[in-house]
């Protein structure tokens, strides 16, 4: 049954979803393609009630998939109309985080990589390398954020653990890395 989306956002909110995260959602077409009328725009209730029953991965979900850890992307506007390309979006990445990644990636051969949009798992890939791309402005120190960007291979095995679910990560940076406690 045809919903508008100030309904399908109510809906999306009883998976915890603020009304911003819901729309982005919608936008990504997350429910289907919304049908644009002349006073609403319209989604299939029953793909926004699949979005809410999509299970959440907790912490000890995520610790179990990924015991070395796992690089969360947390996507935001909607992607190009040539669809979503992981490896060319950059991140604001201390030269700390860099090393740190880089690191890890040098220990165990590449770092699980999660594309979500408010929470729901989108893409995954795996991270082979982590660098900077030049900005063109000079150097301001080790603290200062840089565009970087992932060198990506297709995932593993362990992405079909991932498909069809949500990793909430609340407020914060435009990524997360989430290492095992």
């Amino acid at each position: 049954m045809p919903i508008s989306e100030r309904q399908a956002s109510e809906i999306l909110g009883e998976a915890g979803l603020s009304r911003r995260h819901a729309r982005r959602a919608l936008g990504w077409g997350l429910a289907g393609a919304g049908v644009v009328t002349r006073s609403a725009v319209l989604y299939d209730e029953d793909a926004v009630r699949a979005l809410v029953r999509r299970p959440a991965l907790t912490d000890e979900d995520l610790a179990e998939i990924f015991p070395t850890g796992v690089f969360v992307a947390r996507l935001g506007e909607t992607p190009e109309p040539g669809g979503l390309d992981l490896s060319a979006m950059s991140w604001d990445i201390s030269v700390w985080a860099r090393i740190r990644i880089s690191l890890w990636i040098g220990k165990g051969g590449a770092l699980p990589v999660l594309a979500t949009v408010s929470g729901f798992v989108v893409d995954t890939a795996e991270a082979t390398a982590v660098m900077s791309v030049p900005r063109g402005d000079r150097h301001r120190g080790l603290r200062q954020l840089s565009p970087s960007q992932l060198s990506l291979a297709e995932s593993g095995a362990w992405s079909a653990a991932v498909a069809e679910t949500r990793v909430p990560t609340g407020p914060g940076a435009a990524w997360r890395l989430w290492l095992p406690q």
